[in-house]
């Protein structure tokens, strides 16, 4: 499990939740991503677990970054950020992709791509909120590819449409580290180097629901996100894409069950 050539055939990690092709059929977007990874001169580790992951990421500190989907990685030189020295690859850490429903409670693992989440999650009407947000974002395209650590870790990004629909399930996050692990809220979770998301674990609500606003087409990034999960203790909203990052919207209890006349429902609190 050494570093990947810089000459030759390149290795870049394939997209969390798919297999590598062959060397000797190389893909359109295998073959950018090796130009990229070359034009940066980025090393690609692949660690081979969880613990593996985090150790590699623990001793090279800031310099080093995970990588899974890649979506968000691909676009820095747009957005002007720079490539840390190293990436380590989660392509080969198969239970970051598990997807389950137990009950009152949605587990997914960080490595579970969007298009993945929507299928395992068609049948299960109560989740429509969060459904509709893995299966609406974006394009196919980067739908297959992203995956859902990457989605919350990456707080830079305000139009995530999981992020709202995850805050609105009263969404934790497990972050892995050399200490061992944690579930952090995921409307405090803080990224810190050589620190992990392995998963996501939600509440099932009663019912919910999802809408994105785009000025043009569905492909756009929405101006506007809203996400609602209705639980034992009433409504709960979160919002997205109308400021720096998404947050729940703290409601008056009394909103769920009545029509409120107060101008204080519905308005942080």
């Amino acid at each position: 499990m050494g570093q990947s050539p810089r000459t030759g055939w390149c290795r870049p990690p394939a997209a969390v939740g798919f297999s590598t092709p062959s060397p000797r059929q190389p893909s359109l977007r295998r073959a950018g991503s090796c130009a990229r990874l070359q034009a940066v001169n980025a090393d690609v580790v692949f660690a081979d677990s969880t613990d593996d992951a985090v150790a590699r990421l623990a001793a090279a500190g800031p310099d080093a970054a995970p990588l899974a989907g890649g979506t968000w990685i691909m676009r820095a030189g747009l957005r002007g950020d720079a490539h840390p020295p190293l990436y380590v690859s989660l392509d080969r850490i198969p239970g970051l992709r598990e997807i389950a429903v137990d009950g009152d409670t949605v587990r997914i693992g960080a490595g579970a791509t969007h298009a993945a989440l929507a299928a395992a999650l068609a049948g299960e009407p109560r989740l429509r909120g969060l459904h509709d947000a893995a299966a609406r974002s974006a394009n196919p395209a980067v739908r297959a590819n992203a995956t859902v650590g990457g989605a919350v870790a990456t707080a830079a990004f305000p139009a995530s449409d999981l992020v709202p629909a995850l805050l609105a399930l009263d969404a934790t996050v497990t972050v892995a580290t050399t200490a061992g692990t944690e579930e952090v809220a995921l409307e405090d979770l803080r990224a810190a180097p050589g620190s992990l998301v392995t998963g996501v674990t939600a509440a099932v609500p009663r019912r919910s629901a999802h809408a994105r606003l785009t000025l043009r087409k569905a492909g756009d990034y929405p101006v506007a996100i809203a996400s609602v999960a209705e639980g034992d203790e009433g409504l709960r909203v979160a919002i997205g894409s109308v400021e720096a990052t998404p947050r729940r919207w703290r409601t008056s209890p009394s909103c769920a069950t009545r029509p409120c006349a107060t101008s204080r429902c519905g308005r942080s609190w």
